[in-house]
């Protein structure tokens, strides 16, 4: 309510200013003539004109950015867990590919396990709670920087800028998905991920090498037994 308000009055107040103006330079124009009625229905009526074409523009004007705005959010969003999608994602890593070698970046590869049986056993909603939970908990670690993205599927990728000890990190958010219980109708569901990465290497030609080291990393680790981290 306070917002609109303040919306209003600045309405109200770009109205009184340019009607205030169009007398000003009416006066002026008509040898400061303000007692006949013609000058000032004429510096009134500009007025009130020119502050309705310039409401009307600007409120059209913020519609349209906002509607831009929320096309841009569904064409690089994921709809059901609300992370980056594998556009928005490459996009992503192409604008960081130039960095590499200068800062350490390390991309996260991950992926649920059994994510069929999952849905086989408890039925594609539960398989989509999964997904939505586990992007949840990707999101938690990292609030500020969007760097989460669902890949495809059961799979997701997270950008790592500067981190020391990306096993770690991957590490505690295994941890946290392991630890999660996914409430369903009538039973709890606990899910674990395989994780695989991989650095960013000068001598990568495209930001797809890594991708590709990430993902051969997440397989080794579904070979190791599955629930952990393998980087190379």
């Amino acid at each position: 309510m306070q917002k609109r308000w303040k919306k209003w009055f600045s309405i109200l107040l770009i109205v009184i200013v340019l009607v205030n103006v169009s007398l000003f330079f009416s006066l002026l124009s008509h040898d400061n003539k303000f007692y006949d009625n013609k000058f000032f229905i004429e510096g009134f009526t500009a007025g009130i004109v020119i502050a309705v074409v310039i409401i009307i523009s600007t409120l059209f004007i913020k519609k349209y950015k906002k509607q831009i705005q929320q096309l841009k959010e569904y064409a690089y969003r994921d709809s059901l867990t609300g992370c980056l999608n594998r556009r928005a994602m490459e996009e992503l890593l192409a604008g960081a590919f130039p960095a590499r070698g200068q800062t350490r970046l390390t991309l996260l590869y991950m992926d649920i396990d059994f994510f069929k049986e999952v849905n086989d056993t408890h039925g594609h909603a539960a398989g989509d709670r999964a997904l939505v939970e586990l992007a949840g908990i990707l999101r938690a670690f990292f609030p500020e920087n969007e760097t989460v993205c669902r890949w495809g599927g059961e799979e997701f990728l997270v950008l790592l800028r500067d981190e020391q000890d990306p096993e770690k990190i991957s590490d505690r958010l295994r941890e946290a998905v392991a630890a999660n219980r996914i409430n369903l109708t009538d039973k709890q569901l606990c899910v674990t991920a395989s994780v695989g990465a991989a650095d960013m290497l000068p001598e990568d030609s495209t930001y797809t090498d890594v991708v590709n080291r990430a993902d051969t990393a997440m397989y080794a680790a579904k070979q190791k037994g599955r629930n952990c981290t393998v980087m190379i």
